[in-house]
């Protein structure tokens, strides 16, 4: 979904033109406080505010924009802005946003992988620690084999998968 956000109104020809163009719905908004109010229900990838917004009333584009910070803004002059240029301008917002959920879910995996990596490398530390202990009971011991083995296919069977996503 993308949102219009415009004083102007525009054709509703042109807005499904645009759409239809862009992949996604096009929602049209006449004021900021409607574009709030209709973003509070919906996912919303793409807002175009109308570069006006930002000379007569940037604390509310600013508003806007800190109520929903997934959102990709673009700012162009619908006065004198085509549907072509329009078309061109919300497409490369789209691409800008996916290229930045890509980079937020990669830092998340790799940060999430950091933390896994080393708790294994705690229990296997420690696995190994606990057998030089001379008074380990035989069942003991082998439950603690046992642990470590499995600590040591989790921390190989990571490895690969994030030799799998690095390599995606």
């Amino acid at each position: 979904m993308v949102l219009l956000v415009s004083r102007a109104a525009i054709n509703q020809e042109v807005i499904a033109w645009v759409g239809q163009q862009i992949g996604f719905e096009l929602h049209a908004a006449v004021s900021l406080e409607e574009a709030s109010r209709w973003l509070r229900g919906s996912v919303c990838l793409v807002t175009v505010v109308d570069s006006g917004w930002l000379e007569t009333d940037p604390e509310a584009v600013d508003h806007l924009l800190c109520e929903n910070p997934a959102l990709v803004p673009v700012f162009p002059n619908l006065a004198v802005c085509g549907p072509e240029r329009l078309v061109c301008e919300i497409k490369a917002a789209l691409r800008r946003g996916e290229k930045e959920r890509q980079r937020a879910v990669d830092c998340a995996r790799r940060e999430f992988s950091t933390h896994l990596k080393n708790s294994i490398t705690a229990i296997l530390l420690n696995c190994d620690l606990a057998l030089q202990i001379p008074q380990l009971s035989d069942d003991a011991g082998k439950k603690l084999l046992l642990l470590h083995d499995l600590a040591t296919k989790m921390r190989d069977q990571l490895e690969v998968q994030l030799g799998q996503a690095a390599s995606a």
